[in-house]
């Protein structure tokens, strides 16, 4: 069961052309992200056995999860825009996970324990390699 609704994600958004069965999309990806990141079983466990700012942490975090999503994919956000000749200049480039845009530098800020930004990184492991004595 997702924390946000279509109409609460689009309230953060300058403005979203998408309907709201295509934001649910969005959301039901980023509450499932959130839960399985954070190792939260149910939204509705969740909220009645922790605090209420953690309630609204999480809520707030898959808001603006919900909105790097679609900034990131179907809407994204331009910098520039020109008639003739038609240019657009987008926000961000691909590859710079959370930095890529507004929504996503938010959530940078509101996820205090550092989780989301290092989501898309790569583990780093070290063995040791046995050494053979003659």
């Amino acid at each position: 069961m997702a924390r946000v609704t279509s109409d609460e994600v689009k309230a953060i958004m300058d403005s979203c052309p998408l309907s709201t069965a295509e934001v649910e999309v969005y959301i039901n990806a980023a509450n499932l992200f959130i839960n399985t990141l954070f190792g939260l079983t149910n939204p509705v466990e969740d909220s009645s056995s922790g605090t209420t700012s953690e309630t609204t942490l999480y809520f707030e975090i898959e808001r603006w999860l919900t909105a790097h999503m679609i900034a990131s994919t179907r809407f994204r956000m331009t910098t520039e825009e020109q008639i003739n000749d038609a240019k657009v200049v987008y926000t961000g480039k691909f590859g710079m996970g959370l930095d890529s845009t507004p929504y996503g530098q938010m959530l940078k800020m509101l996820d205090t324990t550092g989780t989301l930004a290092t989501a898309d990184k790569k583990k780093a492991s070290i063995f040791a390699i046995p050494q053979f004595e003659d």
